[in-house]
C-alpha cells in the first residue's frame, strides 16, 4: 500500500486555468469601459436638460436665449453671471468628460453641445437644439445615448 500519494496539476490544466480567467478579465474589461463611458453620456445629457432649463427661465426673465460663457471666473457673463446655472466647465480638462457650450443665434431658440474630451469617444458630440421650446437631440457619440 502507497500511504505518500503525490498529487499535483498538470500544466494543461494550469493553462486552461490561465486562459479562462483571460479571457473573463478581457470580457469584464469590455463591459467596464462600456458602462463608463454611457454613464458619461448619461451625465452629459443631464446636464444639456439643466442648461435647457436654465435658458427657459432665462428666457422667461429677458424675452430672448443668452450663450453659456464658458469661461468661469470674474468675467463670467449669461446664464452662469446670472446665477441661472453653475459653470458646468469646472475643473481640469482632464477631469472633465464633456465641454459645454451653448449658442443662441436668434431670440427663440439655442443648440447646446457636449463634446466629449477624454476616452474612447474624443471629440464626439450631443447636441440639443431648442426652437420655440421644442427640443430634438442630436450628435456622433454613441449609438445608443439617445434620451
Amino acid at each position: 500500500m502507497n500511504f505518500l500519494k503525490k498529487s499535483a496539476f498538470t500544466l494543461t490544466e494550469l493553462l486552461i486555468v490561465v486562459l479562462i480567467i483571460g479571457l473573463m478579465s478581457t470580457l469584464a474589461a469590455e463591459t467596464y469601459v462600456t458602462t463608463y463611458e454611457k454613464s458619461k453620456g448619461f451625465n452629459a445629457v443631464a446636464m444639456l436638460r439643466m442648461i435647457r432649463a436654465a435658458e427657459r427661465i432665462y428666457y422667461m426673465d429677458w424675452n430672448t436665449y443668452t450663450e453659456l460663457t464658458l469661461t468661469c471666473g470674474p468675467a463670467t457673463t449669461g446664464l452662469v453671471a446670472g446665477g441661472y446655472i453653475q459653470c458646468p466647465n469646472t475643473g481640469s480638462a482632464s477631469d472633465r468628460a464633456f465641454n459645454y457650450t451653448v449658442t443662441a443665434p436668434a431670440a427663440n431658440n439655442f443648440t447646446a453641445t457636449a463634446t466629449r474630451t477624454g476616452g474612447r469617444f474624443t471629440t464626439q458630440t450631443i447636441v440639443l437644439n431648442d426652437v420655440s421650446g421644442v427640443p430634438t437631440w442630436s450628435g456622433s457619440w454613441r449609438s445608443d445615448w439617445r434620451p
